[in-house]
């Protein structure tokens, strides 16, 4: 996956046959890291984090409990510490 961050918003974009094809799915705010801890689990990160399960499929918001408005990356050391 990547993130591509446009005018007016983010894309995520995702391939499954290494690079042949691509799907793209467009997110609110601007975003620019990406980090999976599984096939399915999966966070971008930039101005708010989103959170997927579904591969990527779809995407929600979390809330935060920090006063962070901006991260420049995201790092899990497994699926339950990030």
């Amino acid at each position: 996956m990547k993130v591509l961050d446009t005018l007016g918003g983010s894309v995520i974009l995702k391939t499954i046959d290494g690079g042949q094809n691509w799907e793209s799915y467009s997110l609110n705010g601007n975003l620019n890291t990406v980090f999976f801890t599984s096939a399915d689990t999966g966070y971008v990160a930039g101005f708010g984090i989103y959170k997927t399960t579904d591969g990527g499929q779809s995407w929600n918001i979390l809330s935060l409990p920090t006063n962070s408005d901006y991260f420049n990356s995201i790092y899990f050391t497994n699926s339950q510490v990030g």
